[in-house]
């Protein structure tokens, strides 16, 4: 099989993104990630398979998905629509008949061809924005390899890349990629070791150990650090972060805090999952504060 035929589980593919790096972007979100972080705004990217995804509002009950379901995971009655995910595999068949498009899969494979095909389709906004192409996820380097090849054609065309990570994969799979890739998009979340295992679904040495690497390298990078009150807004968890910041051999070149929001609660239902109840965004002096404490110790920093 050749390098074009390698083929990647992706979720979504964004165009006209302004958020995942410089300029416009198009931002492939691969399927699958190896942390649970409780303020996950993309929940139907952690799995590693096809997940089935139910917009209840655009349903409009006529049972089409029961007749197309070679499972029975679908139960209609007019009133109500049961999902028996236990069951589903998703196929995608119920998702094909549904007439309302209620139902979707995320996660379809893509060979590198196929992807270039429509990655390609922006390359003059690229050009004109000095924006690119980022991958993300999920957990982009759960995938390493396909991503290195698709990162490699863009190149060959003068594109700008970006891979949006966790760092919580092995350094080989960072060291795949870095050749190919103009910017790295690094999440630091919480520097306390047993906040992270509660809020995050591990430790963070191997997550720490790969920043230093890449700060060893001469890629140019951001760090990213959601903000959510009760969990790393305090003034010593900004203190641990800065600090730690601080001690890396290269500075990133910026430094983007993103305070909690609640636009993805409404996945949530869509997976048949309940969203977190508990997280909140920090009130906007703690956030003018934290602010203030980047930029005393020199950072260059972006709420978003």
């Amino acid at each position: 099989m050749g390098t074009e035929d390698k083929t990647g589980l992706i979720s979504n593919i964004q165009r006209f993104s302004l958020d995942d790096g410089p300029g416009i972007r198009t931002t492939v979100f691969m399927q699958g990630c190896n942390l649970r972080c409780a303020w996950c705004h993309n929940p139907e990217t952690q799995p590693t398979e096809p997940v089935l995804i139910y917009e209840e509002k655009l349903c409009i009950g006529c049972g089409s998905c029961m007749t197309a379901c070679p499972d029975g995971v679908h139960l209609v009655d007019g009133k109500s629509h049961i999902i028996l995910r236990d069951r589903c595999e998703a196929c995608g068949r119920c998702a094909s008949e549904c007439p309302g498009k209620a139902l979707s899969i995320s996660g379809k494979r893509y060979t590198v061809a196929e992807l270039m095909e429509i990655l390609l389709r922006d390359q003059s906004f690229y050009e004109t924005s000095g924006g690119g192409v980022t991958f993300s996820g999920g957990e982009p380097l759960l995938q390493a390899d396909f991503v290195k090849e698709c990162l490699i054609y863009l190149k060959e065309r003068g594109i700008n890349t970006a891979v949006d990570t966790a760092g919580a994969v092995d350094t080989a799979s960072i060291g795949k990629v870095a050749r190919y890739t103009d910017i790295f998009l690094y999440d630091l979340k919480v520097m306390d070791q047993e906040k992270h295992k509660r809020f995050v679904g591990g430790t963070n040495d191997r997550i720490l150990y790969n920043l230093k690497k890449i700060a060893e390298n001469g890629v140019r990078y951001y760090i990213r650090i959601p903000l959510i009150d009760g969990v790393n807004c305090d003034d010593r968890d900004i203190d641990e972060i800065i600090g730690f910041i601080r001690s890396l051999k290269r500075r990133p070149y910026r430094i983007n805090l993103l305070p909690y929001h609640t636009y993805g609660e409404g996945k949530y239902k869509s997976l048949s999952a309940d969203p977190p109840s508990y997280l909140k965004r920090p009130d906007e002096d703690r956030l003018t504060a934290i602010r203030a404490a980047f930029s005393k110790a020199g950072f260059n920093t972006g709420l978003q």
